[in-house]
């Protein structure tokens, strides 16, 4: 409503009248408001004797536009139906979040996740969280610890991946740790277990350095039995490793033509949408990358439609010939690559590189002294004991 002039004697007669009115907005004489439209013949009757002139500026509300609407009801049903479609879909999970990982990607853990339930589209009355990060945890050899929270229609995965990815048991189960490899005791922490090993000794592979099983003594010094525990420690060890790479001098590589062709594939919630039909690039040889991206609606509501780009890039054979000193640093790089990976928990003390030509393959051999975790954890099998 807009009420022209007198605007405080309009008030008070509106406030004395008891006009139920919200969005007061003033300039000079002229005030703008809101009022239920039950109430406007009340509103006119008050201000009659006012002096002001009262007009009705447009008319809000649902039941306006379903009347606006009335000879169009497509709208109305559609309307309908994305409300009920919303209100529905808040008992799904529409986004998966996921922290803590490093070696794992988002993506694998959340396909790890969809077997028990935990996947885009659950019906989220239907998640007992408890009960599924139990079995996950189970059946998983790499996540030592999960949680899963719900926050809307968003499941927060927060994990803790294993360090160590031996066989997975109970805790309760007594272990001994074995030696991994050969090699001679350089240090050793201890939490859980009795130690069989003292710096300086030469361990074997598979020999025990921490038992699980005790002899229990009494207070008079003698042995009535025995005790089992897990164990659990870190046994430090130099040992002895050798890494090879070869680079032939004569062979194919991949070089891209620089023709590429790009799919794109939908998916709504676990339901995948294909509106362009089968689909197939046309190259005989290619190399695939794909990328997954969430749709955003105004840059932060993340929706459960998911964008699958698979982009083809065709290559072709090519032969080459490389010189003996090319190959010689094709094959060092390698060697530090490897060497990276495989020694990225050790301490080097000393490394020896030999290289050699052989039926036209360059083979370097990288020969490594290292100080390794050489212990782990296996459970001991009573079965095998009582048989012995």
């Amino acid at each position: 409503m807009r009420v022209d002039g007198y605007a405080e004697r309009a008030l008070t007669a509106m406030m004395r009248s008891e006009i139920n009115y919200w969005g007061l907005t003033r300039r000079e004489e002229t005030i703008f408001f809101y009022i239920p439209c039950r109430e406007k013949r009340r509103l006119r009757a008050a201000l009659a004797d006012c002096r002001c002139r009262v007009e009705q500026m447009r008319i809000c509300g649902a039941m306006n536009t379903v009347k606006r609407y009335k000879g169009r009801p497509g709208l109305i049903v559609g309307a309908l139906i994305f409300a009920s479609v919303l209100w529905a879909s808040t008992y799904f999970v529409w986004d998966i979040s996921v922290t803590g990982n490093k070696d794992l990607t988002e993506w694998q853990i959340i396909d790890s996740f969809a077997p028990y339930g935990v996947k885009y589209g659950a019906f989220i009355p239907s998640l007992d969280l408890d009960r599924l990060c139990h079995e996950y945890l189970i059946d998983s050899e790499e996540i030592g610890w999960v949680s899963v929270n719900l926050s809307g229609t968003c499941a927060n995965i927060v994990v803790r991946e294993r360090t160590d990815k031996g066989e997975v048991w109970q805790d309760s189960k007594p272990s001994n740790l074995i030696a991994t490899e050969d090699g001679q005791i350089t240090g050793f922490c201890v939490w859980s277990g009795e130690s069989k090993v003292s710096i300086g000794q030469v361990v074997t592979k598979g020999e025990v350095l921490v038992s699980g099983v005790s002899d229990r003594v009494e207070m008079d010094g003698t042995v009535s039995g025995y005790t089992t525990d897990r164990s659990y420690g870190s046994v430090f060890a130099e040992v002895y490793r050798e890494y090879t790479v070869e680079v032939p001098l004569h062979g194919q590589s991949q070089v891209y033509t620089g023709h590429e062709e790009t799919e794109k594939h939908y998916r709504f919630f676990t339901q995948d949408l294909n509106f362009f039909g089968k689909t197939k690039n046309s190259f005989d040889t290619c190399d695939q990358i794909v990328d997954y991206e969430q749709v955003m609606l105004f840059d932060f509501l993340k929706l459960p439609i998911f964008v699958t780009t698979s982009v083809y890039k065709e290559y072709e054979l090519v032969d080459y010939a490389l010189e003996e000193e090319q190959a010689k640093q094709m094959a060092e790089a390698k060697m530090m690559k490897l060497l990276a990976d495989e020694l990225k928990d050790c301490e080097l003390v000393s490394k020896i590189n030999e290289g050699e030509l052989v039926d036209d393959v360059y083979i370097l051999t990288c020969k490594v002294y290292c100080i390794a975790d050489i212990a782990k954890e296996m459970e001991i099998d009573y079965s095998v004991e009582q048989a012995e």
